[in-house]
């Protein structure tokens, strides 16, 4: 079923929410294909000055504002203990 938005008298509003769909999975990582609805379709970022930005990837800060750059992931086994590759 899809989603219709209504306004408060309960009429249906023109215009209507824009979706995306996204597919996770391609069915070979061993998990089942999965899709679903993003609807933020029509979202515009804006700066403090009500300009247009371009969205960009979420960066970690430090308490004094200086980037963390993420360490690459460390498999552990039962004890806790470092696995080498």
């Amino acid at each position: 079923m899809s989603y219709v938005r209504y306004n408060q008298n309960n009429q249906i509003v023109n215009p209507q929410p824009v979706s995306n769909t996204v597919t996770l999975y391609s069915g070979s990582e061993g998990f089942p294909t999965l899709s679903y609805k993003i609807w933020n379709g029509n979202y515009i970022a804006r700066n403090f000055d009500n300009t247009v930005r371009t969205p960009s990837n979420y960066q970690r800060y430090n308490t004094n504002n200086t980037l963390v750059i993420p360490s690459s992931y460390q498999r552990h086994d039962y004890n806790n203990q470092p696995i080498q590759s």
